[in-house]
């Protein structure tokens, strides 16, 4: 809608983002699916699932491997049927899951200062991938640094769910830090880089946790972006 108040009634937009998805993720999307409907342009924003590789990985105490197995292998993604599912009563089975989540949330886990120069190295590559296959396809595509709030309020939010996470200076030490690779791709390989994460600032009521948005947090964002958009749509 915001592309075409600015004079770009002949845009559609196809979102292709899904949940929980890395950079891994979206190279395969972008290779299977995305090509076929033959977009003029691709926009890319990542940065927190593949920094969560990192800190599961020293959760677990295993290396951050090139295909975030680490993490993406595991049942919760993978839906793997074990003997754990196989249960006598429905009910039991139902009570004792949420207690064992609840006592999950409740231990909230501060996970040790991890080593995120494997995992920001392959963050690079996708990107870089990203980048190679969508100029193969002809489509211009366009990289997003990602918001993220500040506050220790969102903080505390964001480790309720009881994912891993470092003390709260490096988590956003490493967000930055994230975004900062992502303008590094993007100097590097010649491709527009939109700063939204100084565009649209860290004003705690634009979040409902550290890097997911209220719904006053997405119409800014998308106001924020459009215009910046419809100046690139327009050369």
């Amino acid at each position: 809608q915001r592309l075409h108040d600015h004079g770009h009634t002949n845009i559609r937009v196809l979102n292709s983002a899904m949940s929980a998805y890395t950079t891994a993720h979206s190279l395969i999307r972008f290779a299977f699916d995305i090509t076929e409907y033959t977009p003029d342009m691709v926009i890319v924003m990542h940065n927190i699932n593949d920094l969560m590789v990192n800190y599961q990985a020293t959760a677990r105490g295993l290396p951050v491997d090139p295909h975030y197995n680490v993490l993406y292998s595991t049942k919760r993604f993978t839906g793997d049927i074990t003997d754990e599912d196989i249960v006598i009563s429905r009910v039991v089975h139902a009570i004792s899951s949420r207690l064992k989540a609840w006592r999950e949330t409740q231990a909230r886990p501060l996970v040790a200062d991890s080593d995120t120069s494997f995992g920001k190295r392959y963050f690079k590559r996708n990107l870089s991938n990203l980048v190679i296959l969508a100029r193969a396809h002809n489509v211009e595509i366009v990289l997003l640094t990602m918001p993220f709030a500040r506050s220790e309020v969102t903080y505390e939010k964001s480790r309720a769910n009881g994912r891993p996470f470092p003390a709260h200076a490096r988590l956003l030490d490493d967000l930055a830090a994230y975004n900062e690779a992502i303008k590094e791709v993007g100097k590097r390989l010649g491709v527009t880089v939109i700063d939204m994460a100084v565009l649209l600032g860290d004003k705690e009521e634009y979040f409902v946790d550290t890097v997911h948005y209220s719904t006053q947090g997405v119409k800014t964002f998308g106001h924020t972006l459009a215009p910046r958009l419809a100046v690139l749509l327009g050369k």
